[in-house]
């Protein structure tokens, strides 16, 4: 694969990161923000964002296989990259809202993620989930890309596994008011899976892509982007059972990549600010979490309009995402 393809593919992933996190973004302001109503459908259905980076990182990740390395560079990289900016976030966060040793430990070591059973207190919210959960991932990808060819055969058997897993985790866990997010991970894996199917046959599909093929191609997945909106939008209960939305999901990426392509392509006055957002995803994503705890919690916003304090952290989150990145990667090398 030549140069220009790989700096396409690169933008373009970058790019769906950007829009991802802003996604995320607006549906971690649900219970705060009355948003306008063409945004609503962003703000019920912006967790899906967190599948957009689940696609994106499996698919960047097995080119980053066929790179000379080591495995334990590796590791490495992607843990410098994910650890040092989580623990600093966190521990702070955690000290400006008071949290007892325990949190920390359980937030800190991810014991709350991986051991739901093990927290104190009924409905305990992991934080920062999306971090053990990506990371799990990362550990097993070396392994699914050494045996790809057999991953790729069972695909469809480990879609049905891992929805199944979900589902049952989900119920399991609602009985006993334990945190869902180790049975969310389960409901994710057919969608990082995906990102590494389409990464080996990127080429192949373009070949195959007639004109009757991509017709069909298009209208299954907006069918099923309209399916999964109207789904978290709670018009129709037609596709309610578990892990729903998340399989809708899969369907929809090839609609929301040719959306992404022709923004990029065609709106470019907002390639800057959401290329910059996909580049510090990672940093955008912890603070703005941070933000939304700090700002209920913390006695240093009591008496201030919930809206300017709310208003002010979302546009915040982005500078300071900057700052804690380059911060870092002067740290951290």
């Amino acid at each position: 694969m030549g140069k220009d393809n790989m700096s396409k593919i690169t933008d373009i992933r970058t790019y769906m990161m950007g829009v991802a996190i802003l996604c995320i973004m607006v549906f971690h302001t649900t219970d705060i923000f009355v948003v306008p109503k063409f945004m609503e459908f962003i703000q019920k259905s912006g967790y899906l964002g967190v599948d957009i980076f689940f696609f994106v990182s499996a698919y960047g990740l097995y080119y980053s296989m066929q790179k000379p390395t080591t495995l334990r560079q590796w590791y490495l990289r992607r843990l410098k990259r994910i650890l040092p900016a989580f623990w600093l976030v966190s521990i702070l966060m955690g000290v400006m809202v008071h949290w007892s040793l325990y949190d920390h430990l359980r937030e800190e070591t991810f014991w709350g993620f991986l051991l739901p059973w093990t927290n104190q207190d009924r409905f305990y919210n992991v934080i920062f989930w999306y971090i053990p959960a990506a990371l799990l991932f990362y550990l097993i990808f070396p392994a699914m890309y050494k045996y790809r060819k057999w991953v790729m055969l069972g695909f469809l058997p480990i879609t049905i596994l891992s929805y199944a897993i979900s589902t049952l985790s989900l119920s399991f866990f609602n009985v006993h008011g334990w945190s869902p997010y180790l049975a969310w991970f389960f409901g994710r894996i057919p969608i990082f899976l995906l990102g590494m199917v389409v990464a080996e046959h990127e080429d192949e599909i373009r070949k195959r892509m007639n004109v009757p093929a991509t017709v069909a191609l298009v209208v299954l997945s907006i069918a099923a982007f309209v399916l999964l909106e109207l789904h978290a939008m709670g018009i129709t209960k037609v596709l309610s059972f578990p892990c729903s939305d998340f399989c809708l999901m899969a369907f929809s990426i090839p609609f929301i990549s040719f959306v992404c392509s022709l923004l990029q392509n065609y709106v470019k006055i907002l390639n800057p600010f959401i290329l910059f957002c996909g580049r510090y995803s990672l940093e955008i994503y912890l603070l703005h979490v941070a933000f939304t705890q700090i700002v209920p919690r913390s006695e240093l916003f009591e008496g201030i309009n919930s809206n300017y304090t709310f208003g002010g952290a979302f546009v915040m989150a982005f500078p300071c995402a900057w700052l804690l990145n380059k911060a870092l990667s002067k740290i951290v090398k």
